[in-house]
């Protein structure tokens, strides 16, 4: 066998092993995070529509309060620190407290991990690219 296949066929297999690396840090990446933010989103919201069933009047003392000047809570919605549903600053709009939209688990994590995913396959490929590239060009220089 000639010397310049046995080099690009060694970064072939470098290409592909590297690539697969990539592939299998960016699938974990893909189920850990977006698992996460897409059952938190939907606690904060069921919480928020308990506490609109449970206690209403906590509910609608809290959402019509007077905000501060210097508040960054925007319009239409409830802090969800104030009626006790979490602890950092999230807001969620009133319409949803009181009537949650129907959440579609699948759908949401597959918004959340989509672009996760693509961008992990992206740069597999673009690694096995480059690396079929220089095996090509390193191969040329053996024969």
């Amino acid at each position: 066998m000639r010397t310049s296949q046995r080099v690009s066929r060694g970064f072939h297999r470098l290409g592909l092993f590297l690539a697969v690396i990539v592939l299998l840090v960016g699938v974990i990446a893909c189920l850990a995070s977006p698992y996460q933010e897409a059952t938190e989103e939907h606690e904060k919201l069921a919480c928020a529509h308990k506490v609109y069933l449970d206690n209403p009047k906590l509910f609608w003392e809290t959402a019509f309060a007077p905000t501060p000047l210097d508040s960054s809570q925007p319009p239409l919605t409830i802090s969800l620190r104030e009626i006790g549903c979490s602890q950092s600053a999230d807001f969620v709009l009133i319409a949803d407290a009181k009537q949650p939209p129907d959440f579609y688990w699948w759908r949401r994590f597959a918004e959340e991990a989509g672009p996760i995913f693509v961008l992990t396959v992206v740069f597999a490929v673009a690694i096995y690219g480059l690396l079929q590239a220089i095996g090509w060009v390193i191969g040329g220089f053996a024969s």
